[in-house]
């Protein structure tokens, strides 16, 4: 079976990487924006395809370790200070952004890197620019109900 996790919680040590993986994506996700500004647009594609790929494999890997455990209801109902109704719904926000931002990002890396080519930084630069926070945004909305996400089924 899966060790014991690194965290000191009740967690395994895949959903303890795994959810470090979250927290510190939205952190170092900047610096590939930083890059970008730079004009070392290269760089920053093979960076930002990477730290999707990187949350790509983090949530594959969690998903069959939290099948493994008996699924999302057998977590939520170890979960012993908050009522099973309560991470249930924080399952679902977390469910709802993640799922949102993971197809947001694949599809804006494809409309992004088709555009590559292309004069740049060129019309498409706003609206990537702009699209580039909002998925950041949603990364670290991910990160942040998974945290609480954890906290609920394994620390409380």
């Amino acid at each position: 079976m899966v060790p014991a996790g690194i965290l000191g919680s009740r967690a395994d040590l895949l959903t303890d990487l795994s959810l470090l993986t979250f927290i510190l994506l939205p952190l170092v996700m900047p610096l590939g924006f930083r890059l970008a500004q730079q004009q070392r647009l290269h760089a920053h594609r093979r960076m930002q395809v990477f730290f999707l790929g990187l949350m790509t494999v983090a949530v594959l890997v969690l998903e069959i370790d939290i099948r493994l455990r008996g699924g999302s209801g057998a977590l939520a109902g170890k979960a012993v200070s908050i009522p099973t109704p309560a991470v249930r719904a924080l399952l679902l926000v977390h469910l709802l952004i993640a799922v949102s931002t993971w197809l947001s990002w694949v599809g804006f890396v494809i409309a992004s890197w088709r555009r590559f080519g292309q004069q740049l930084p060129g019309g498409f630069s706003g609206q990537h620019r702009r699209w580039g926070r909002i998925l950041w945004l949603g990364v670290a909305a991910t990160a942040g109900t998974g945290t609480l996400l954890y906290i609920a089924a394994f620390v409380l």
